[in-house]
């Protein structure tokens, strides 16, 4: 048994299809406008937006507009993907240089028997470590952190210079 719609009530529904498809297209650009190059997270959001544009579109029959959607979604998910290795690895740098500044200070209490380093030593490679850390903080976009590590680089390098 056939169910037959009213012609009206399909008009009806492609034209909430394609007001939804609209409304879509309008929060994916805000959230294109509210991404910044050093915030993954408004990358991933703005992909998510754009992924959502392109379903309302493809929903409302506008292929053309839903292809350009899922071309931005993939944009904003390339950059939100590097952006989010960006910031593991700086904490991965951060983690490194915190232990050998750990190590470093701790070494005025007696050696290490596992670790036959200076102090000096310990503090040359705090340094750099720091440098490091400090250097993708910068590529992440952290400059918060990146300041910090600079600091604590100087700190460790002026601790090494001294001794």
């Amino acid at each position: 048994m056939a169910v037959s719609i009213p012609l009206g009530s399909q008009f009806a529904s492609n034209a909430a299809k394609s007001k939804q498809a609209a409304d879509a297209s309008k929060e994916a650009k805000n959230a294109s406008d509210r991404a910044t190059s050093s915030d993954w997270e408004s990358h991933q959001k703005a992909a998510s937006a754009h992924y959502e544009a392109a379903c309302k579109h493809r929903d409302a029959g506008n292929g053309t507009k839903a292809d350009a959607h899922q071309a931005q979604a993939a944009v904003h998910s390339e950059k939100a993907d590097a952006g989010r290795r960006a910031d593991q690895f700086a904490r991965e740098e951060t983690r490194n240089a915190n232990e050998l500044s750990q190590k470093a200070d701790l070494v005025r209490f007696g050696s290490d028997s596992k670790d036959p380093r200076s102090m000096k030593q310990l503090h040359q490679d705090a340094a750099q470590a720091h440098s490091k850390a400090a250097k993708a903080h910068g590529m992440a976009g952290n400059s918060r952190e990146q300041k910090f590590h600079e600091e604590r680089a100087d700190a460790h390098a002026a601790y090494a210079q001294g001794e």
